[in-house]
């Protein structure tokens, strides 16, 4: 898993700091729509990045998840249900595959019959068993692509909390 670390000037974080302790249920709420905000944003980018494959099953797989609240943080993610996504994104060793995935993408890339999709699969299967797969890193290009966007919804969400920070009484 890739985290993320978002840099904004330190009079930012004492806001975030005295909010958390002066109105914390406010403070959760402005932070949780920042993540909810950018994990969305990533799932749209990582979706477009995605190999589209036999099924679409990876690309629709991929889904923000909702923020996790503690006590110390508001934590977003991103992910996918599929197994073989860590593959998909980091590539792999040299290996024999499975055939049946392939046969299912041979016919349905290349539109062929059965019998051509398993010669076609076979061919695929020998190359990824002497070459292994790259990875297409979706998840690592769209986070790498979007910090400065989600840099600049964490410091709107942070602004707005500062300034009802402000408006507070004897803070």
């Amino acid at each position: 898993m890739t985290d993320i670390q978002i840099d904004i000037d330190t009079s930012a974080v004492d806001a975030v700091i005295r909010a958390w302790a002066v109105m914390p249920e406010r403070a959760i709420a402005v932070l949780t729509a920042g993540v909810t905000e950018a994990t969305l944003l990533l799932e749209r980018e990582t979706k477009e990045r995605t190999p589209r494959g036999a099924t679409g099953a990876l690309e629709a797989s991929i889904a923000a998840q909702p923020a996790q609240v503690s006590p110390e943080a508001v934590v977003g993610s991103i992910g996918s249900s599929q197994p073989h996504a860590l593959h998909v994104e980091l590539g792999t060793r040299p290996h024999m595959p499975p055939i049946a995935p392939l046969v299912d993408w041979a016919k349905a890339k290349f539109g062929v019959d059965p019998e051509e999709a398993e010669r076609i699969a076979w061919g695929v299967a020998r190359k990824i068993a002497a070459k292994g797969t790259e990875g297409q890193h979706m998840f690592a290009d769209a986070l790498a692509s979007n910090e400065g966007q989600i840099a600049s919804i964490f410091e709107r969400h942070i602004q707005g909390l500062a300034a009802e920070l402000a408006e507070v009484p004897g803070v």
